[in-house]
This record gives structure tokens, sequence and C-alpha cells, in this order.
């Protein structure tokens, strides 16, 4: 599934990730965005939570997978998901 690279952890170890959730746009001056989280593998499971600590989701992985990749995936997942009250929403803009 994700098997680009192995990485082998000792379980339980959170292990820090970041994923670009929006491309930097030249043409409207846009800077992009990151994400930031961290994830822990245990088992075939891997646990995402953002840098607030609120967890994003989980998804089966095998020994060999590229956890770091997995991660990314969930954290870009759950981008425009309004988990908290206060987070930015993102308008499409309207010509």
């Amino acid at each position: 599934m994700w098997s680009s690279k192995p990485a082998v952890r000792s379980a339980g170890e959170w292990q820090y990730v970041r994923a670009t959730v929006r491309r930097p746009d030249p043409v409207r001056n846009g800077p992009g965005e990151l994400k930031e989280g961290r994830y822990c593998v245990e088992g075939d499971t891997i646990w995402v939570e953002d840098k607030q600590g609120r967890r994003c989701g989980t998804e089966r992985v095998q020994p060999g997978d590229d956890f770091d990749a997995a991660a990314r995936k969930i954290l870009c997942e759950t981008h425009d998901r309004h988990g908290s009250f206060y987070d930015p929403i993102s308008y499409r803009r309207v010509f």
C-alpha cells in the first residue's frame, strides 16, 4: 500500500509529520499552506493527530509501508474539515 520506503521504529513512538495541503500560487500571490501533526504506529494501525492534539484519523498499515506517506495522506484528507469553532474558514473566490 505505502511501500516506497520501509521504516523501522519502536511501537508507540510519536513522529512529527507535515503535509502540503495547498501549493503556492504565484499568480494570486498565495503562499501555500502546510499542516503539521504527528503519528504513532501500534501494531497494524497508524494514529494521526494535528499539532493541537486533535485526532485526524487512523488507517491500517503493514510492515514495510511508508508511514510518513500514510500520515500525510490522512492530514491532507482532514484539511478542510472544521473540527474546532475557531479554525479558519476557506472561502472560494467568486468573480
